[in-house]
């Protein structure tokens, strides 16, 4: 995907990841960007171990128990001098909690990986499975419910 520039050739925007949302059950979707992309200026945004990078792509999202959505892709930089990238796995809970307004919750991202010079992470997959038997539960959001295993593989490749 080419990188879109300004008149005096500076770089003005590259892909990034969308997070869509319906709360009426499909008639209408609203959507944005998932937190860290490069003009967030969001305190989420700069949390975000994404924060730096130039973009992002490869997106993967898979449903857990109790509301717990999981989203994996990768992050690059385009940039020659600077070619790290990575891979990372964000997570959103439906708090399923009010009648009007947004009760998905973004509650943060985790990098996984990062390549170094001369590799690159790529093709995130991910899956969502029950915890183990007898695991402590985990609480989030005020939630309490069973532990689930989060299972991520990609590839690494040689430049």
């Amino acid at each position: 995907m080419p990188v879109s520039s300004s008149s005096d050739g500076s770089e003005t925007g590259d892909a990034w990841l969308g997070v869509f949302k319906s709360t009426n059950g499909g008639q209408t979707w609203q959507s944005t960007l998932l937190p860290g992309y490069p003009q967030d200026s969001s305190s989420p945004g700069f949390a975000s171990p994404l924060k730096g990078f130039q973009a992002a792509a490869d997106p993967v999202v898979r449903a857990g128990a109790n509301g717990m959505f999981y989203f994996s892709g990768i992050v690059l930089n385009r940039d020659p001098n600077n070619p790290l990238g990575g891979v990372f796995v964000a997570r959103f809970i439906d708090d399923n909690n009010t009648e009007n307004g947004d009760p998905v919750a973004y509650l943060g991202t985790s990098m996984i990986d990062r390549g170094t010079a001369g590799q690159f992470d790529d093709k995130p997959r991910i899956a969502v499975a029950p915890g183990p038997r007898g695991a402590a539960p985990c609480t989030v959001n005020g939630q309490t419910f069973p532990a689930q295993n989060v299972y991520l593989a990609y590839t690494t490749s040689l430049a």
